[in-house]
């Protein structure tokens, strides 16, 4: 399985369906409405770029789960990319679904990754990043008895990755001071085409009035900044997702009866429906294949096509 960096870039189901979306929109406002009306105040819309000092950051311990399947094609991007990270990472905790190319052994030897766990073929996401989360659970209470990577839930961060997609160095931590600076327990980041023409794949997520997945760009739009002033939203994508732990603890993870797509969409949901705060942050970039959604390699979670298990979630 394989992806052509020169072809076109994945369009997301309902990109086009301009006028479905548009004749939702009062009920999507209404979503918003029920679920955070501070969302709705024009000033709590109006974006500013944060900055904190590297002393303020530093308070914060960042734990990363990276969820590999089939990825080899992807994978020396996204752990190189990784592994040029400004900063703040504790541990990072790779999980494989049985891939059947060399992405263990890439993880296996790749210096930015802590721990590698293994798991069947059928693991879907969120079973495969609640057996990371364990891990580093773990491994975080056994540094505790020799006073490292420890801090309170407050200050700890979960990150989650793919195997196909590579923030930029400054991603996480633009990300950590979105999350601080608007109180965030959920952020996500400016996600661009895998091929770098700098075409907008996401700056978080919403859904129709009929329940479909919904980014609000338009197909193959090149980012010229001109959704910077996004912040509050429905949910972010999973690709560079960053969560606070004791929100993640509250939610109980990602629901693993979305074993693939839409389970970003369910987090966020729930997540501003127990009072936390979701939002994206316009200056923390990365690159994502969406090679699963695309159609570049079979979902054997569900045991189905895609587009079959797209519309069933």
């Amino acid at each position: 399985m394989s992806i052509d960096d020169d072809a076109p870039a994945p369009t997301e189901p309902g990109v086009h369906e301009d006028a479905e979306a548009a004749a939702s929109a009062e009920s999507v406002q209404e979503i918003y409405a029920a679920l955070a009306p501070e969302a709705l105040d024009s000033d709590a819309a109006t974006q500013t770029r944060p900055v904190l000092d590297d002393g303020a950051l530093a308070q914060h311990h960042v734990h990363v789960v990276l969820v590999t399947h089939d990825g080899q094609r992807w994978l020396s991007r996204t752990l190189e990319a990784l592994s040029q990270v400004e900063g703040l990472l504790a541990d990072v905790v790779a999980v494989d679904t049985g891939s059947r190319d060399s992405c263990a052994e890439m993880l296996e030897s790749s210096h930015a990754v802590r721990r590698l766990v293994e798991l069947p073929r059928e693991t879907g996401f969120p079973a495969a990043v609640a057996a990371g989360y364990d891990q580093l659970s773990a491994d975080v209470a056994a540094d505790a008895d020799t006073n490292t990577h420890t801090a309170d839930l407050e200050h700890t961060w979960l990150w989650l990755l793919h195997d196909d997609c590579a923030p930029e160095p400054h991603c996480l931590r633009e990300l950590l001071t979105a999350a601080v600076t608007h109180d965030a327990a959920v952020v996500g980041p400016k996600v661009l085409d895998w091929a770098g023409r700098r075409r907008l794949v996401e700056m978080g997520l919403s859904i129709t009035g009929s329940g479909r997945r919904y980014t609000g760009l338009e197909g193959r739009e090149y980012d010229q900044g001109q959704h910077d002033d996004r912040l509050d939203v429905l949910g972010v994508g999973t690709a560079g997702m960053l969560v606070r732990r004791d929100a993640w603890d509250a939610l109980g993870g990602l629901d693993p009866q979305v074993d693939l797509f839409r389970d970003d969409v369910d987090f966020g949901w729930r997540a501003r429906r127990a009072g936390y705060r979701v939002v994206v942050a316009p200056h923390a970039g990365g690159a994502h294949a969406a090679a699963a959604s695309a159609g570049r390699r079979r979902p054997d979670a569900s045991g189905k096509r895609a587009a079959v298990t797209d519309r069933r979630n």
